[in-house]
């Protein structure tokens, strides 16, 4: 649900409901549906979602969901539109959601990490939220947009792509919570992975250079002529390469 409402929130569209497709194994109970059932109703209440329909089935494999959320729009904010001399900016911190799953997949890890911040990054993964509440801003400012759902380089990679431009980026001015930093000062190489991993679900958008950003928006670079891969840089102008830049899919 709140994945599919943050595709909504980078369009500029506002949410209507959604249709749920439910397919169950034979061993299902009672308890379990109760509780997802509970679980999503609270979203739908919270986020203003209803449920409009769907589906429900069984399966001889594992339980499977599908959820699509349906939104309108008076401004739709395409992912082309970016223009030289853009700035970039992110809603959010980056990089908690990839660290809470790396946590999640290697618990034994950052051992020295205060339970606070542990429990804030494994949160962040479980539990996406989506920038509903910039739609606004989205649609009166942005030049093109997007989530980040595969990781901020590699999403900013396709951003620019499709608008035939490319981008600078400062990796000193890209937002990152606290929780995320001293799990980096643990383990320095963690870094690549917050800028790879994905599932931020914050917003990465291009904002023309009278564009003056809310509190809780960064400008994290520029938009600049040419076709070619975006750069990123350290604080000392230098160039900086992953060995992966996003999530792939296949």
């Amino acid at each position: 649900m709140r994945v599919n409402l943050s595709d909504l929130a980078a369009k500029g569209a506002v949410p209507q409901g959604f249709l749920l497709s439910l397919a169950l194994p034979m061993d299902w109970s009672n308890a379990w549906l109760e509780s997802f059932a509970r679980g999503l109703g609270e979203d739908a209440q919270d986020f203003a979602t209803p449920l409009l329909g769907g589906d429900t089935t069984s399966t001889s494999g594992p339980v499977t969901i599908s959820i699509t959320a349906i939104g309108t729009v008076e401004t739709f904010v395409a992912r082309r539109g970016a223009r030289v001399g853009d700035g970039v900016y992110v809603s959010g911190p980056i990089g908690e959601a990839a660290l809470g799953l790396w946590l999640r997949e290697n618990p034994e890890c950052l051992e020295t990490l205060a339970l606070e911040a542990r429990d804030g990054l494994l949160e962040r993964y479980l539990l996406p939220r989506p920038r509903l509440d910039l739609i606004p801003v989205l649609a009166s400012a942005a030049t093109a947009s997007m989530d980040i759902s595969d990781g901020l380089a590699g999403d900013l990679a396709k951003l620019m792509r499709v608008s035939g431009v490319s981008a600078e980026v400062i990796i000193g001015d890209i937002p990152l919570s606290l929780a995320a930093l001293q799990a980096i000062a643990i383990k320095p190489e963690l870094l690549e992975l917050a800028l790879t991993g994905g599932d931020d679900y914050e917003i990465l958008f291009t904002a023309g250079a009278d564009f003056s950003p809310p509190k809780g928006i960064w400008r994290i670079g520029s938009v600049t002529a040419g076709s070619g891969p975006p750069r990123l840089r350290d604080g000392e102008g230098k160039s900086v390469f992953f060995k992966k830049n996003s999530y792939r899919h296949f």
